[in-house]
């Protein structure tokens, strides 16, 4: 596969998790697996992997902080021998205070699906130069019964990324290290999710990143009836829509159908 500029917006998330929704057990426990997955993405031009060690599914299980800091210790450490010979970027996909705390000076980015980290903290992570990722969302795990009630869900989402950038600012933290995640699948039925995604585009008004995680999700219901393992070819689709849209993290549990896509369009469009 011959690398691309699209390949530069790939966030490869990786769950070392046996319950994950659609890939659960698949890398868990196993790092020589995940490495070389992590070495054969680097090599197709993918820098941004996503680590996670709990599962946020609807009814998930649990995760103590000291479990999930045991499960990501073997992988964050790998990835930081491997980004001293590659550039890389790492992310952690935790809403625990403690394992982000634990693991901050050797990471990136700092994935937080529940938005309810203490201020405090988020100040910490951007004043130390690693980014924040702000997702909208109302349970953590997702939780299907609770939706967004708002009829415009464009309009409620941007109200609510504005009124929490404010409080940021209010509170000294670096807005140009905010990355904001509109939360696909989070607490919005498939029609609010469909919506949010046509209309990304609008959120770019904040001056902020954004990051979109849609990879294999239920909403994706309306448009297939294939297992959530299955679905990456529509999850394609979505992440070229998004790419050309100026979403800087696509968050994908594969990625090659989407490149070729780009390589495609390279070549047909010649630019």
């Amino acid at each position: 596969m011959h690398k691309n500029n699209a390949a530069s917006a790939v966030m490869l998330t990786l769950n070392i998790t046996p319950d994950s929704f659609s890939d659960g057990g698949v890398y868990a426990n196993d790092l020589p697996k995940i490495m070389a997955k992590v070495e054969q993405s680097l090599a197709d031009g993918v820098t941004c992997f996503d680590i996670g060690a709990e599962s946020t599914r609807p009814n998930a299980e649990l995760v103590s902080a000291q479990e999930e800091i045991a499960r990501l210790t073997p992988v964050i450490k790998a990835l930081c021998e491997l980004k001293q010979k590659n550039q890389l970027q790492i992310s952690i996909d935790s809403y625990k205070s403690e394992t982000i705390s634990h693991f901050l000076p050797q990471i990136d980015i700092v994935n937080d699906v529940s938005n309810k980290l203490p201020l405090e903290l988020v100040k910490q992570i951007t004043d130390s130069g690693k980014k924040y990722v702000l997702m909208h969302s109302l349970t953590v795990p997702a939780n299907p019964s609770v939706n967004v009630e708002a009829h415009n869900v464009t309009a409620e989402l941007l109200s609510w990324f504005s009124d929490k950038l404010k409080a940021f600012t209010d509170y000294g933290i670096k807005i140009p290290n905010i990355i904001l995640d509109l939360g696909i699948g989070f607490n919005k039925t498939a029609d609010q999710s469909w919506l949010l995604l046509r209309y990304v585009s609008q959120f770019k008004k904040f001056g902020c990143e954004l990051l979109i995680g849609h990879s294999r999700k239920r909403f994706l219901d309306s448009v297939t009836d294939k297992p959530f393992a299955n679905r990456d070819l529509e999850t394609a689709i979505i992440s070229k829509y998004l790419y050309e849209n100026g979403t800087k993290y696509i968050r994908m549990h594969e990625y090659r159908e989407f490149l070729l896509m780009a390589n495609i369009h390279h070549q047909l469009s010649g630019k």
